[in-house]
């Protein structure tokens, strides 16, 4: 028999439920599974805990650290609707192998007896109307049944009666969960105060999202609507002409900008063969991914097995946030350059303008702000026009080879010479292992990101060097 009050239980448990809560030592799946379910049996749940990992900590006699989850809080449903802000932390220890645990909360009682004297005056009302207010009561329920069910996150309904008070439950614990209670900001200090993480979060995704810069374009040249897509398969036939009427950008959302998006893309389909080079390997017509990666492993091969004394080196380029940091003035130059129609060029650019960011902090909104860069998930025309601006950067490297700034590997006499492999947002460089060759690619790359707005990611990107390359050298 569970009790039904509520109920907090905390200290040395001396069993972990997961591999993860313990280092150092065998996890016994047994053990846990048994753990887990007593605890379940018995209603209970983790209150979430912030502070150290482990609570725990033990040197053995062959010097190994062990370190566990053995102390922990638990509590019920009942416990977690009266105290819905409660928070625990596992503290440093001192003397003890066991880390202290904090726990605090507040609560307001009060609020069952106002919801009962509510529901007493309802019921009291007058009796003509009686049955219109139960009415418009259940299908209250109802509905709000529905809002905690879409923000519990839960996929099943487990109980055959009104789920509100069950799906409140994993709604304030997943809230719980997902709340960000500090962070490290760039001089690497700790800050737990909300103004300062608000204000944190509000500058990072501006300066990702917002151009700050004046950059020269020409250094690289050479749901409002309110339908959902059934209704307007259905009844095309009447407002299909309506549709194509509607070409303004306070239009471009939801179904009507998927439409107008989707005929973008088949109008430019046909034409990307032309436009953009053969060594991309993404989203282009007659050409698959393979292709490219038998070219990979071509050059890979030759450069293990190669006896030049000069050597070669590939560089594998990681873009970080790739479509999010599209700068809109580098994209709308991008198809002046490939001679794209005014007309076009607008639609375009009205379709991937036509946004504004705010960002949910902690369950707050902040202040909403007008993006400057950025290409749209999902978008079926992202990463078309993702393609394009990376074609200007396989321009700006082909132009270096003419000038013979930038020199290119050939895997064979006679073969064609390789300078680089792209896979939409995947880069491959190659060039000839000299100092200077090296200096000449971080250039075209600075350039190219400082005008694109693209960032790379240096801690992701990789360097291959031929085998005949000294360590000095590397």
């Amino acid at each position: 028999m569970v009790f039904q009050g509520p109920w907090i239980i905390l200290g040395d448990f001396n069993e972990v439920k997961f591999s993860h809560e313990s280092k150092g030592c065998q996890f016994s799946h047994q053990r846990a599974d048994i753990f887990a379910t007593s605890l379940g049996d018995s209603g209970l749940f983790d209150l979430k805990t912030i502070g150290r990992r482990f609570s725990w900590y033990r040197r053995m006699k062959n010097y190994v650290d062990v370190a566990k989850k053995h102390d922990r809080v638990c509590i019920n449903s009942s416990w977690l609707s009266i105290f819905p802000e409660a928070d625990a932390e596992v503290l440093n220890r001192l003397q003890s192998d066991h880390c202290p645990i904090l726990s605090w909360w507040s609560g307001n009682r009060g609020i069952h007896g106002k919801l009962s004297e509510v529901q007493k005056n309802s019921l009291e009302f007058n009796s003509k109307k009686e049955q219109q207010l139960l009415d418009d009561y259940n299908n209250t329920l109802v509905q709000e049944e529905l809002l905690w069910f879409q923000k519990s996150r839960e996929q099943w309904v487990r109980f055959v009666d009104r789920n509100t008070r069950f799906f409140h439950i994993q709604t304030l614990a997943q809230r719980k969960h997902n709340k960000i209670h500090g962070l490290f900001l760039k001089d690497r200090v700790w800050k737990t105060d909300p103004e300062v993480l608000s204000q944190e979060a509000e500058s990072f995704y501006k300066s990702l999202f917002c151009h700050l810069d004046d950059v020269d374009l020409g250094c690289l040249a050479l749901g409002p609507d309110e339908f959902q897509a059934f209704f307007f398969k259905e009844y095309w036939e009447i407002i299909g002409l309506d549709v194509w009427k509607i070409v303004k950008p306070i239009s471009l959302c939801n179904v009507v900008y998927k439409i107008i998006t989707k005929v973008l893309v088949n109008r430019l389909h046909p034409h990307l063969v032309e436009i953009v080079g053969p060594l991309q390997g993404g989203f282009i017509p007659g050409r698959e991914t393979p292709n490219n990666i038998i070219i990979v492993q071509e050059v890979l091969y030759f450069m293990k097995k190669t006896k030049s004394k000069k050597g070669t080196l590939a560089f594998k380029i990681d873009l970080e946030k790739a479509y999010n940091r599209v700068d809109w003035r580098f994209l709308a130059h991008t198809l002046k350059s490939f001679d794209f129609p005014i007309p076009t060029i607008n639609l375009i650019m009205n379709c991937v303008t036509a946004s504004s960011l705010s960002i949910l902090w902690n369950g707050n909104r902040l202040n909403g702000f007008t993006p400057s860069r950025g290409l749209r998930q999902g978008d079926p025309m992202s990463p078309y026009l993702f393609v394009l601006c990376m074609e200007r950067l396989a321009c700006f490297i082909s132009h270096h080879v003419d000038l013979g700034l930038w020199e290119p590997i050939a895997i064979s006499r006679g073969g064609p010479r390789i300078s680089h492999l792209m896979f939409v947002d995947d880069l491959l460089l190659f060039c000839k292992a000299t100092k200077r060759q090296v200096q000449n690619m971080m250039l075209v790359l600075a350039t190219f990101c400082k005008v694109s707005g693209m960032k790379i990611n240096v801690e992701k990107s990789k360097a291959l060097c031929s085998k005949n390359i000294s360590a000095t050298r590397k």
